[in-house]
């Protein structure tokens, strides 16, 4: 009986390893917030010429800065792709991405961008 129980309490120490270990292979980090220049893109009414141009570029910067863990590396990444997608906006979508750029990040959630068992 007792030993019944010892490999019921094996079986679900594995389990929860297991889980925890294929997180951190995922990546294991709660869903990132978006980024500087998603949130500034948000606020946009792109044309469909925009949005096309746009898409690939954004897809290519967010596999490029998932990559870079150092805090300059990002914001250098972030740089660069502020200037290959401002060309490609109307005059109008430029202004607004330029001043939603200069508008601060919301405060992160409680545990938010934190790897498990991660600690502040």
């Amino acid at each position: 009986m007792v030993r019944k129980g010892i490999l019921a309490l094996v079986a679900a120490i594995l389990g929860m390893g297991l889980s925890s270990l294929s997180m951190a292979q995922e990546g294991g980090a709660a869903p990132a917030r978006p980024s500087r220049i998603e949130r500034a893109l948000a606020g946009l009414t792109l044309s469909a010429d925009e949005k096309a141009k746009v898409d690939p570029i954004v897809a290519e910067f967010k596999e490029k800065r998932k990559a870079v863990t150092d805090r300059d590396e990002r914001r250098k990444i972030s740089e660069e792709y502020v200037g290959k997608i401002t060309p490609l906006l109307s005059a109008e979508n430029k202004t607004k991405f330029e001043e939603a750029l200069k508008t601060p990040p919301p405060p992160k959630k409680e545990g938010e961008g934190k790897k498990e068992g991660e600690q502040k």
